[in-house]
């Protein structure tokens, strides 16, 4: 038995190694040219300073496909990555290529997906999913790009639809579902699987008990 149940996928701006630069232009049919600008018109510029450039990669119809800093041929600092239509896909910032700290994701039209916290490529810390209409669809946090601790669902309306706690990417401890006619459901889960009694309410008082072994 489930409720609620939003799935979200992970796009490329997950993983921008060059191997999949490539195979995302390649899919489009879009070829990618590198222009790099460095700045170094300071003579008193360090050696580590004359290292750093500002990349720009386009698509082959001249749309900017990424822009940011390199360090030593590394991603560092704020990068912004697009789509082939020119608008936005993602953005946040780099240390050492590694992608840390906040980082924004949007569909196809400006649309925001998501937005948190990013550790050495992999989602860590506070995270916000939305729906295509701009609420928020999930809000919690992650580590190691899996859910942990109190997490809120919330439907396209803004209503919440459920909440309670992860462990490792599953439903483990207390939950409450939040359905239709005032009626809520809450009880334990482990490891995604309903234990124990949960219970209905409605208007404060229990009307129903299930059991789950």
């Amino acid at each position: 038995m489930a409720f609620g149940s939003i799935i979200f996928l992970l796009y490329a701006c997950d993983n921008y190694s060059d191997t999949k630069l490539k195979s995302y232009s390649s899919e489009y049919n879009l070829s990618r040219q590198k222009e790099t600008v460095r700045f170094d018109a300071d003579a008193s510029i360090s050696v580590t300073d004359s290292a750093k450039s500002y990349i720009k990669n386009t698509f082959s119809n001249g749309k900017l496909q990424s822009e940011g800093w390199t360090l030593n041929g590394k991603k560092t600092g704020y990068w912004k990555f697009y789509f082939p239509t020119g608008d936005l896909q993602c953005a946040g910032s780099f240390s050492d290529d590694s992608k840390t700290g906040w980082w924004e994701e949007y569909e196809v039209g400006k649309i925001k997906i998501f937005e948190g916290e990013m550790e050495n490529n992999v989602r860590f810390g506070t995270a916000i999913h939305y729906h295509a209409n701009g609420k928020i669809a999930l809000r919690g946090s992650y580590s190691a790009n899996s859910k942990t601790g109190w997490w809120e669902e919330y439907n396209e309306q803004g209503s919440k639809i459920s909440e309670g706690y992860y462990k490792n990417g599953k439903r483990n401890g207390y939950f409450r579902f939040y359905l239709p006619d005032g009626i809520t459901k809450d009880g334990t889960f482990v490891n995604n699987e309903f234990r124990g009694e949960w219970k209905k309410y409605k208007n404060g008082k229990i009307i129903q008990i299930d059991t789950y072994d």
